[in-house]
């Protein structure tokens, strides 16, 4: 071996770091950067895609399929970088100009980059179906805990593994009190009502529970579950003026907050059949839930129809419909997100219901 390999030996595992490092950076980092940058200020929102046009279609795929479109961003961006990265390389070892050295792209690239962008469809597809999925939030029913925008990350395998084009679980079980949860909303309405959209609601009874509800508070199996006052509540959605009361509510081992008015409506009960769970949303004095399914009687959720479980936000939602990145992949919890309102005196008063939770948050067993 002569001296100078001998002199350059220990460089080479500094170069292999260095190549590893430019690799992550011009494949992964770099285009990953400039997806998030699209989806953040070039993609439309469903407020700004406008009636029709291209523009609209691009705002409406980007709400209902914001994974698949950003796996095709993040591939076209990706090979793009690697086009140029290549071409303008080429330039600097040959000297010539960069419209010189550059070319079309070959046969080869452009089928790799059309068989990537099919199989993470199909990937994408499966994994939506099966494992989790994204879901935007679109009305005020959830509030505080969710805004309409946020997009939210739905746990398909929290009640058992759901085999592509059928209700049959592997492994299924039944959703818990106080658990968020998403599913289809033509089958709990009344007939030509029926909205076609996922629902997001929260459990608050199983079956065999009798629930009602007694000025706003909710009741399971006659035992009333425990709430604590922290303040006047009051958000804009739009036209839309929300306002009431806002409380702590302790439901077994989930804490959360909700919305009430004075002297909330009262409902006279409904017995939870076997396979179905009751929802309610968290605001409970705008929410269309159980409560009112069924003309007024009642009614329930198939848990086999049950999409997934809520327990992040994957990103917040802003009043003009984009995408707030502040709140990526925040749990659910006691948190207000209402940046023009101050909520010092509110964040103070949970502290305080936080200090002194009940002595008991667990209903007893159905009697039905």
């Amino acid at each position: 071996m002569s001296p100078l390999a001998t002199l350059r030996t220990p460089d080479a595992p500094l170069e292999s770091t260095k190549r590893a490092a430019s690799r992550l950076f011009w494949s992964l980092l770099l285009p990953l950067a400039v997806t998030l940058v699209a989806l953040r200020w070039a993609v439309p929102s469903r407020m700004e895609g406008g009636p029709g046009g291209l523009r609209s279609l691009v705002a409406r795929f980007a709400d209902e399929s914001p994974l698949i479109l950003g796996i095709f961003l993040f591939i076209a961006v990706s090979e793009t970088i690697g086009y140029w990265r290549d071409r303008l390389g080429a330039t600097s070892r040959t000297g010539k100009p960069a419209f010189e050295a550059s070319a079309p792209p070959s046969v080869r690239r452009v089928a790799r980059v059309v068989a990537a962008v099919a199989v993470a469809v199909v990937l994408a597809l499966g994994f939506r179906s099966s494992v989790a999925e994204l879901h935007r939030v679109v009305s005020v029913s959830m509030l505080p805990t969710l805004n309409v925008g946020d997009r939210l990350l739905v746990d398909k395998l929290a009640y058992g593994l759901k085999l592509p084009l059928s209700n049959h679980r592997i492994g299924a079980k039944p959703p818990r009190r106080g658990e968020v949860i998403v599913f289809p909303g033509a089958e709990n309405q009344d007939g030509a009502t029926a909205a076609p959209k996922p629902i997001v609601k929260r459990v608050l009874g199983l079956p065999g529970d009798y629930i009602s509800f007694q000025l706003g508070h909710a009741i399971v199996n006659n035992w009333i579950v425990p709430t604590c006052d922290a303040g006047p509540f009051a958000a804009v959605m739009g036209k839309l003026t929300i306002r009431g009361r806002l409380a702590v509510e302790f439901l077994e081992d989930k804490t959360y907050l909700t919305v009430t008015t004075p002297g909330g409506a009262s409902f006279p009960g409904y017995r939870v059949l076997p396979g179905e769970v009751f929802v309610i949303g968290d605001d409970r004095g705008i929410s269309s839930d159980s409560r009112v399914w069924n003309s007024g009687r009642g009614g329930g959720v198939a848990i086999d129809a049950i999409e997934g479980r809520v327990t992040r936000i994957l990103a917040g939602g802003q009043r003009d419909g984009r995408i707030d990145l502040h709140h990526l992949l925040s749990p659910l919890g006691l948190q207000i997100r209402e940046p023009d309102v101050d909520l010092h005196k509110s964040e103070t008063f949970i502290s305080n219901c936080l200090q002194s939770p009940p002595a008991s948050t667990w209903p007893p067993a159905s009697n039905g």
